[in-house]
């Protein structure tokens, strides 16, 4: 039998990688190859119903809306691409393993992964994520869904410029030891996935 092979998908809300990645899988099966996509990310399909809960909680008291001087309740901040401390980090690669070993049991040739453990080692800092990547599993493919920051902005309004272009610098580290790919989505989706499908 031959041995799956695991493609990972990374970017930030909006950059177009779940469209993306469902493109991939139809391309990959109209080659009559067997493709199964799999979401990564926090927010559903927990391993770990207490890890919802844990997560609702740590959501609501880092989110909690903040007040100025003169009383006025300001919007929730909503900074999803903070940098994450090592023991939240710790408790996500927890989910993320007992999702990836459940995962290996998957009989097709390919699997695609809707976000990775690289969201977590991208928003980690340099200690951290010299730590987290020595149990982080390596795929066979990653690819960063890149789109502009005013391309994101028009589709989520949870990040600022700052953010988004920070969050690509951070990921650029992740060259340094697994294969990873930059895909420019502001081009037609037919070039990105025929682009994609040609690296995989």
């Amino acid at each position: 039998m031959v041995k799956m092979k695991t493609i990972a998908f990374i970017g930030i809300d909006g950059s177009g990688k779940t469209t993306v990645i469902r493109e991939v899988c139809k391309g990959l099966k109209k080659r009559g190859k067997t493709c199964e996509v799999r979401y990564m990310g926090l927010g559903r399909d927990y391993a770990f119903p207490l890890m919802r809960t844990f997560s609702s909680w740590y959501s609501s008291f880092k989110h909690r809306p903040k007040k100025s001087k003169d009383k006025e309740v300001k919007e929730f901040d909503r900074n999803n691409y903070r940098t994450r401390k090592l023991p939240w980090l710790l408790i996500q690669y927890l989910e993320f393993w007992t999702r990836f070993i459940k995962n290996k049991f998957i009989r097709a040739d390919y699997l695609l992964y809707d976000r990775y453990f690289y969201d977590g080692l991208i928003l980690s800092n340099d200690t951290n994520f010299k730590l987290l990547k020595l149990i982080t599993p390596k795929p066979q493919k990653c690819f960063l869904i890149h789109a502009s920051s005013k391309v994101i902005l028009k589709r989520k309004q949870e990040a600022n410029a700052d953010n988004i272009n920070n969050f690509y610098k951070q990921a650029k580290k992740l060259g340094h030891y697994v294969d990873l790919e930059f895909v420019d989505n502001e081009k037609s989706l037919k070039t990105v996935v025929n682009e994609i499908l040609g690296k995989v």
